[in-house]
């Protein structure tokens, strides 16, 4: 089905099977609220992936919304490869930035993840190809997307994720009373078009890892300076 759910309910799913009764409830996970300053809409403070000469790490803060568990952080990198003629293809790519993990569920709980200024320009660089066909590649924006779990769904991308170490069992994890499978709630939220500072957008024009693909920035994104902006 498609609807609106509302964050401050649960929702049960019942099925009747044979005269057995099968069901499940999960509570809607709500929305992730922004303490760093560049993950809000117009916010306040820009992100620095280089600043003064060198990478930086910077701790992406926010608070968690109530039922929400396992907090995983994703950056979206959009551009566009220009071929000349008007050949301009919109292309993006996703990474994960990292994930954390509540300690209840009340909601509100500031949590953060690094992120690492190196990793950003060495990320991007790796997803660039060496096409000659390619006169510039327009950097349209960045996105930060978070995927939360709630209780049950955290319970089961752990027991799912792979081992290290020495094998063994698992067992098959489900929260389906007389039933088998997963009844859960995961919550998608997306801060965009992120606000970044002028020395990370000079680094990734001209500097040694990615200077070397071609890159411009839209001048929809804000910036002024020549050396950097698409013509």
């Amino acid at each position: 089905f498609d609807a609106p759910l509302d964050q401050d309910h649960a929702y049960k799913v019942v099925v009747r099977v044979k005269g057995v009764t099968i069901e499940s409830t999960a509570h809607v996970v709500n929305a992730v609220s922004y303490v760093s300053g560049f993950l809000a809409e117009g916010g306040t403070t820009k992100l620095n992936f280089f600043q003064s000469g060198e990478y930086k790490v910077v701790d992406m803060k926010y608070r968690s919304g109530a039922d929400g568990k396992r907090f995983d952080v994703f950056f979206r990198v959009r551009y566009a490869e220009d071929r000349g003629n008007g050949d301009i293809r919109e292309e993006n790519f996703r990474y994960k930035v990292g994930s954390t993990t509540s300690n209840s569920i009340a909601g509100s709980e500031e949590m953060q993840v690094p992120v690492n200024g190196l990793t950003f320009y060495e990320t991007l660089a790796g997803q660039m190809e060496n096409d000659p066909a390619i006169t510039r590649r327009i950097f349209r924006g960045l996105d930060i997307e978070f995927e939360v779990a709630d209780v049950e769904l955290t319970t089961y991308l752990r027991l799912t994720e792979p081992i290290s170490g020495i094998v063994e069992e698992r067992p098959e994890y489900t929260n389906i009373p007389n039933g088998y499978g997963l009844f859960a709630s995961r919550l998608f939220q997306t801060s965009r078009n992120i606000r970044i500072g002028p020395d990370s957008y000079l680094e990734l024009v001209s500097g040694p890892i990615t200077g070397a693909y071609a890159f411009c920035v839209d001048p929809a994104l804000g910036v002024t300076d020549p050396d950097i902006v698409c013509n």
